[in-house]
């Protein structure tokens, strides 16, 4: 089971990009994302929202489809992910600093039905990283922010079945922007590579001040 559940705990963490990370220290602001995930045998949509506090402190929900083959095992994925997340921005790009430095915890909650569909299993799952980022000013209405991301995730532990071990995951993206007086319009697509799946996805993201 530890393989189809790493492909979808790889497509939940699309959710974990908030709003902070495109605004500065001080400003607060809201985001909501839209996200599609692909892996030759699942394919994902979703979305996500989420609030910065000052620049620094971000929290969120998202919630993802899963489209996918089933699994093997007494149950089958009914292809629902809720994840809450909580990230904080550690240091901002500016005159001193070439890069900005972030890191974030993020909680999964699976749902999955038996195959005779006579009862169902919620199964836990988290991940936690640190990622840097560094946004370049294309144009006064055009940026692009690239990112590179290390975490760690223990996927989900099943009755019978050993505390399995954390599994790390490298994701790299780049924030396409367009600017307006106080929002932004983010075209987002990424990759996330582990030892049991890679995975890509594309988000649509929208952020405006508060």
């Amino acid at each position: 089971m530890k393989y189809l559940t790493a492909i979808l705990l790889l497509m939940s963490l699309g959710t974990i990009y908030a709003q902070g990370e495109y605004i500065e220290i001080g400003q607060n602001a809201y985001g909501i994302s839209l996200t599609g995930a692909y892996h030759p045998k699942v394919l994902s949509l979703g979305g996500s929202a989420g609030v910065s506090n000052s620049g620094t402190f971000d929290f969120g929900i998202g919630y993802s489809y899963i489209f996918g083959e089933e699994d093997t095992s007494a149950y089958k994925s009914t292809s629902t992910v809720i994840s809450p997340f909580a990230g904080v921005h550690i240091l901002k790009q500016s005159d001193t600093n070439p890069v900005s430095l972030s890191a974030m915890i993020q909680f999964n909650v699976h749902r999955y039905t038996s195959k005779d569909e006579t009862g169902q299993l919620s199964v836990g799952s988290w991940s936690i990283g640190a990622y840097v980022f560094r946004r370049f000013e294309v144009s006064q209405k055009f940026q692009i922010q690239p990112f590179a991301m290390l975490s760690f995730f223990r996927p989900e532990r099943f009755a019978g079945e050993e505390t399995p071990s954390m599994i790390p995951v490298v994701d790299f993206s780049a924030a396409f922007m367009t600017k307006g007086v106080t929002s932004k319009v983010i075209l987002r697509p990424s990759v996330s590579v582990s030892k049991e799946a890679t995975t890509y996805s594309l988000n649509f993201e929208f952020v405006d001040l508060l």
